[in-house]
């Protein structure tokens, strides 16, 4: 028996891009931060759904507010800058609300208008854009046919330096969290190391860039 693994990597075009962004409001009071940070996120929650986002492609994180100075949170009672009797061992300097937000596009050119404007319509600031695909089979069994290949030729290499003739497959494996994974749609930041058969990129905004799906699969001839 002859047994190899054999890997590939094919590239497929994104159709659709996640966009994190963010809303951060200062003022006087947490109440009145807390208020215009919620005004501003309601007005880019509008301006997605004009570039065609629905509901379901929208998530936004509850509104966090923080005081701006030593004092600790959460806070007992709603202060003002300077208020010498403000809960803590220093009066607070304005209060900071912030709220996360990610949209997912499946329109690349409506993705990168909402990234150019998003800052005209309440976001404080847009993070880093990721491309993938929607459907994960997408690419897998052209990467998988790919790697099926690269064996055979390793274990025909084989088979000729051991003066042997590759007889019938026996046995394919590959890595079964990561069919899972794929089937699942997940997509893996660029921080973690690429895994087989996982659709995944992330990149900077406008451009979309290619997505790479890995492949890898264990297989054994009979050698004869």
């Amino acid at each position: 028996m002859i047994e190899v693994t054999g890997s590939a990597i094919v590239t497929v075009a994104p159709d659709q891009a996640t966009v994190p962004v963010t809303v951060v409001s200062t003022e006087e009071t947490s109440s009145a931060a807390s208020a215009r940070t919620e005004r501003e996120v309601a007005r880019l929650v509008a301006f997605m759904k004009t570039l065609g986002a629905v509901e379901e492609d929208i998530r936004v994180e509850p509104i966090r507010v923080l005081p701006k100075g030593p004092q600790t949170y959460p806070l007992v009672r709603d202060e003002k800058p300077g208020d010498a009797t403000a809960t803590g061992p220093a009066p607070v300097k304005g209060f900071q609300a912030s709220s996360q937000i990610q949209v997912r596009f499946t329109d690349l050119a409506k993705a990168a208008q909402f990234v150019s404007q998003a800052r005209d319509n309440g976001a404080s600031g847009v993070n880093v854009v990721r491309y993938s695909v929607g459907d994960p089979a997408n690419g897998a069994g052209r990467a998988r046919q790919a790697a099926f290949d690269a064996a055979r030729q390793k274990a025909e290499r084989l088979a000729l330096m051991a003066g042997l003739k590759l007889g019938r497959v026996i046995r394919i494996s590959m890595p079964s969290r990561d069919l899972l994974a794929a089937m699942a749609g997940m997509n893996r930041s660029t921080d973690s190391p690429q895994t087989d058969d996982v659709i995944r990129i992330e990149a900077s905004v406008p451009k979309a860039k290619s997505v790479e799906v890995r492949a890898s699969l264990d297989v054994a001839w009979a050698a004869e």
